[in-house]
């Protein structure tokens, strides 16, 4: 290993000892533009950056000058263009992408400067503010300020180390004619004295640079051939003082770790003992026997790793005996282990207890749930008993009831082994069930026909109306068994809601379908009572229809005669008993009666000076119709309401 060190060290010195000969020193830095010099080479490099866009001119002995623009990608969307455009003023130039891109995330263009073209640049670059860099429709404003002390900066050090291979106006003979920069221009440090610098100029080509860069490479070559003489002997004396180290430090470490370990040793037993006989009531209560007398420890072996966690590790960490754990780890498992041998009988008390807790909230509830299995299993018309839905409910008492009554006890991990039972348990106290279905369906039943016998008059004349006979002497029902559909889902429904009874309605629906035919044919067609000759008839002439209304209205007292056929003034019957006068317009129509029917009776009203006005008619009336009778007391009535109404009127006199 310390062979590779060795030539690691050797390749790393040999890599980085020309760096000692080499400096790069900065010569001004103002504003954006900073000027820099490797007086190894003499490459001088003027630099400046803004804008995500950089500028360097770059001066290199016996070189051309070389223009380097790079333009970060990220601030601009420079595409594939071949070519930008550097301007200052009137002063432009075109530079060229270079072949060979060096940084992924910039485009770099380069452009030579020789001759008089590098004179115009340097003119133009340190006697303006601001140049630009152009391309497509882009431009990105560079500021100039600070280039005249950057070239002023090259020229100085040019002057001072006598460098002649630079092209105008970089060479020594332009210096002579180069008026001296301003104060503003150079570097804040004073120039020392002329005499000065001829005093402390050296010899030939070196620098104090030179001195100072070749002294220190000495340094590190002598430091270097030490490291690589004395390497072998300490390695020597390295390896045998280590070994005789490790070897005693081993022995030590041995001794402290068996006392350490003994000491957790004991710590963990205490523990152990001190909550055995928690420990014992968590393993009875999660361990259980299944039906072949299996025991299942799946819940208790992560209740061992929980205790472990809170209690043993916790105290270990303490006294910082946790990294013994592992070596503590199967004693402690042992010890739980015997602690807790006597489980299995701590585990059937507790089993018996929960199904005790059980079977009592079952006997506590066992009316509830005799009343819910008759209201949710039915007979179908075979005779078959339906219990889906008391299943469902059945498992619903399991889950909410037995769960929470085991989780008070602390006992919930009983559940799927007492499930089995418990439900024979729940059969067993709601036995007595269909006797309760059965009150129940009768009562359901003896609601409904109570219901339907209430509505008897209304119905009758929804079929009256919604019923009628086609050319051919067909009956024609679909209205009213749409309207029957609707007097079921509606009303029948509502009844059995009120007294909780809606789970019997599909069973009774057949049964109350005929219980509405029957009251619907018992008062069906009242104009039977009348002579064959009035009867009502859909196809009866509208004068006959008059003279049947008023003939319901002397069948009940009332003076009652249909009015001529013109000249009525709105009333075709004009009845009058006990001083009330009623008139009444009637319309024998096949389609709904609209407002002109109401608008004719509170003109005659006015014109017999009668109490009440009517319309009355085999139809039903338009909403616009019953709004406007509402506004002007307008009775609207079927003809065979016609004869109670008018009861009603006798007996309120």
């Amino acid at each position: 290993m310390k062979r590779y060190l060795i030539v690691f060290f050797s390749l790393v010195f040999l890599s980085f000892s020309p760096y000692c000969w080499a400096e790069i020193q900065t010569l001004s830095h103002t504003g954006i533009w900073q000027t820099v010099v490797d007086d190894q080479s003499n490459q001088f490099t003027l630099s400046g950056h803004e804008n995500n866009a950089a500028l360097a001119l770059i001066l290199r002995p016996n070189e051309s000058a070389r223009l380097n623009v790079a333009i970060e990608k990220e601030g601009y969307l420079i595409g594939d263009n071949a070519q930008i455009n550097f301007s200052i003023d009137d002063y432009a130039l075109t530079l060229s992408k270079e072949d060979v891109q060096n940084d992924p995330n910039k485009v770099s263009f380069i452009y030579p400067l020789e001759g008089d073209e590098l004179k115009a640049f340097v003119h133009a670059l340190t006697s303006k503010k601001e140049g630009s860099i152009e391309f497509d429709e882009t431009r990105i404003p560079l500021s100039l300020k600070g280039t005249s002390q950057s070239i002023t900066s090259i020229l100085n050090y040019i002057d001072l180390h006598q460098l002649s291979d630079f092209p105008a106006p970089f060479k020594t003979s332009v210096l002579s004619e180069t008026p001296a920069p301003s104060k503003s221009q150079i570097d804040p440090t004073p120039n020392p004295p002329q005499n000065l610098l001829q005093a402390s100029e050296p010899k030939g080509n070196e620098t104090p640079h030179h001195k100072e860069n070749l002294l220190m490479g000495n340094i590190l070559l002598i430091l270097f051939v030490l490291f690589i003489v004395l390497t072998p002997f300490y390695r020597i004396a390295h390896k045998y003082y280590e070994k005789k180290r490790q070897k005693k430090q081993q022995k030590l470490q041995n001794q402290w770790m068996e006392e350490q370990i003994i000491t957790a040793t004991h710590l963990c037993m205490n523990e152990i003992e001190a909550q055995s006989h928690i420990l014992t009531l968590k393993r009875a209560a999660l361990s259980y026997q299944d039906e072949y007398g299996t025991w299942y420890h799946t819940k208790w072996v992560p209740e061992i790793d929980r205790f472990i966690d809170s209690r043993i590790k916790p105290l270990l960490t303490a006294h910082d005996f946790l990294p013994f754990y592992a070596s503590l780890h199967d004693l402690i498992l042992k010890k739980i282990e015997e602690v807790t041998s006597d489980y299995n009988t701590v585990a059937q008390d507790n089993l018996d207890k929960a199904r005790n807790c059980c079977e009592e909230d079952i006997e506590k509830n066992a009316l509830a749930l005799s009343i819910k299995r008759s209201q949710l299993s039915f007979q179908d018309e075979y005779g078959t008993w339906n219990c889906e839905k008391w299943h469902s409910e059945r498992e619903r008492f399991l889950e909410s009831r037995i769960q929470f009554v085991l989780n008070e006890h602390k006992l919930s991990h009983y559940y799927s082994l007492l499930k089995e039972s418990l439900i024979l348990k729940i059969e067993e106290v709601t036995s007595d069930y269909n006797t309760v279905a059965q009150d129940n369906l009768d009562k359901a039943r003896n609601c409904c026909e109570e219901d339907i016998e209430k509505n008897a008059l209304a119905l009758s004349i929804k079929r009256s109306q919604l019923s009628f006979q086609d050319e051919y002497g067909t009956w024609n029902c679909e209205k009213w068994h749409n309207e029957r559909e609707r007097f079921l889902e509606s009303r029948i429904q509502f009844v059995l809601n009120e007294h909780k009874l809606s789970h019997y309605y599909s069973l009774l629906k057949e049964s109350l379908i005929l219980k509405i035919e029957e009251v619907t044919s018992r008062s069906k067609f009242i104009e039977k009572s009348l002579n064959d000759s009035d009867q009502y008839s859909p196809t009866m002439k509208p004068y006959d229809y008059e003279r049947f209304c008023a003939k319901l209205l002397r069948q009940c007292g009332w003076e009652a005669m249909a009015t001529q056929a013109s000249g009525d003034q709105g009333a075709d019957v004009v009845a009058v008993k006990n001083s009330i006068r009623m008139v009444i317009q009637c319309k024998l129509y096949s389609s709904p009666v609209g407002n002109s029917a109401v608008q004719e009776i509170v003109a005659a009203r006015s014109f017999y000076d009668a109490q009440h006005a009517l319309v009355v008619s085999n139809a039903t009336y338009t909403n616009a119709a019953t709004q406007l009778a509402l506004t002007n007391k307008v009775h609207l009535l079927h003809h065979d309401a016609l004869q109670n109404f008018a009861d009603r009127l006798s007996e309120a006199s």
